[in-house]
């Protein structure tokens, strides 16, 4: 028997060109396929309802998913391919607000130490060359999220390498998350 998962959730986009040149993806809805039958789960517009029937699959309705999917103005990506961040440019874009900076450490130089017990009369001051210690930096994990997903996935740095779900990166994809977040196309914060 089939196990119910994100791979039987599919996302259906519709790509449009804007004037810039540019393809943009357009969510329209999302279906689900299990036990042999069809669920319409959004229809943004009626363009879902239009080519595929809800219940049974049967040959019509094999020929709309079939249509889809292979279309050259729509794209359909499982949840789970897009949850697993095989398709970043699904990732919608929000503006997940400013990171949150540690609070900034202040020393004070002036403090008194001497006293009346054994071995205060050592120490007098706290002199200059006592330095504050380093304030500990978050975590390198964030939030990553971008146009087209309806969450956030969640982007590690670990030295060289970089993981999205806790799958590594190679250098091409690692090099399109970082374009995507320099060009403002994606978003990140720090995970709490």
């Amino acid at each position: 028997m089939e196990q119910l998962g994100l791979h039987n959730i599919f996302r259906v986009y519709r790509r449009h060109l804007t004037d810039s040149g540019e393809v943009k993806n357009r969510l329209i809805g999302r279906y689900l396929l299990f036990n042999n039958e069809l669920h319409i789960l959004e229809d943004h517009g009626g363009m879902l309802s239009a080519m595929l029937h809800e219940g049974p699959i049967d040959e019509q309705t094999q020929k709309g998913i079939d249509s889809l999917k292979h279309s050259a103005h729509t794209e359909v990506v499982t949840e789970g391919d897009v949850h697993e961040g095989h398709h970043l440019a699904m990732i919608p874009e929000q503006d997940l607000g400013e990171p949150e900076q540690p609070a900034a450490f202040e020393a004070n130089n002036d403090v008194e130490i001497g006293g009346d017990g054994p071995g205060d009369d050592l120490i007098e001051r706290a002199g200059p060359s006592a330095e504050p210690p380093e304030p500990e930096r978050p975590k390198p994990v964030f939030w990553y999220l971008r146009r087209g997903y309806s969450t956030p996935l969640v982007l590690e740095m670990i030295g060289e390498r970089m993981y999205l779900n806790g799958k590594v990166l190679d250098q091409d994809k690692k090099d399109q998350v970082l374009s995507n977040i320099r060009s403002g196309v994606a978003t990140i914060r720090y995970k709490e």
